[in-house]
């Protein structure tokens, strides 16, 4: 195992910061003191792809006590990015909380798709 050195500890602080930013203002900040509690320095991060320039598919995880964030580049046009809480696994709907705060026309559409949801899971025998 190899430890980050100052630079590539801050990097990593801004990436979390990053991800955690597209909640909101009052969620982004409530997610970041959980963080700072849980200890910045207890972090892993696992990457695998090319650590030089060449323009290839990657993939990279960080973990921590409160969050987990991953994002897999796994075609030319197909990227996954998830992040979430371990210890609030069912907490806040942190995509539809986005959408209310910053995006309020798609407030409507996002809860028509969970209203087809719910309706195609009481179908389904």
């Amino acid at each position: 195992m190899q430890s980050l050195t100052p630079e590539q500890q801050l990097l990593l602080r801004l990436l979390v910061m990053e991800f955690v930013g597209n909640a909101g203002h009052d969620g982004a900040r409530t997610q970041l003191l959980a963080i700072d509690d849980g200890g910045w320095d207890e972090f892993w991060f696992a990457w695998r792809g090319p650590t030089d320039d060449q323009d290839d598919l990657f993939y990279y995880r960080v973990h921590g006590e409160r969050v987990l964030l991953e994002l897999a580049w796994e075609a030319r046009n197909h990227i996954h990015a998830i992040i979430r809480d371990p210890l609030n696994d069912y907490g806040e709907d942190w995509l539809g909380l986005h959408y209310a705060e910053n995006h309020p026309d798609m407030s409507a559409i996002m809860e028509e798709v969970r209203e087809q949801i719910r309706n195609s899971e009481e179908e389904s025998p």
